[in-house]
């Protein structure tokens, strides 16, 4: 359904590899990540996505690195939507940027 909403929209699906790593190491979902994981955008780890995870950890005191990841990554493609079931965090970490103010969090 979300793929569905983000396609007809012209966006894209991105889904940074921590977080699928996260996903993955939380229990036996890999079915359903390898459905989320068809046609979307997996993101490479470069030095602008890692310096600005660093510096969304460094403002908020936060330490999940895939949380950050995932923050980066949002910031970088403004405007976005997260889709997570850890909004506090993600919020914080967004909150961190300018650009965080044209990022939504939707709770899973």
């Amino acid at each position: 359904m979300v793929r569905q909403i983000v396609v007809e929209d012209g966006g894209a699906l991105v889904v940074p590899p921590t977080a699928v790593i996260q996903a993955l190491a939380e229990g036996p979902r890999a079915n359903a990540i390898d459905e989320i994981l068809d046609g979307a955008v997996q993101p490479n780890l470069d030095r602008e996505r890692i310096r600005l995870a660093a510096h969304l950890i460094v403002s908020t005191g936060t330490r999940d690195i895939p949380d950050a990841l995932v923050a980066a990554e949002a910031l970088l493609r403004t405007p976005s939507i997260v889709i997570t079931s850890d909004p506090r965090d993600l919020r914080a970490l967004l909150h961190a940027d300018e650009r965080g103010r044209r990022v939504e969090v939707w709770e899973v």
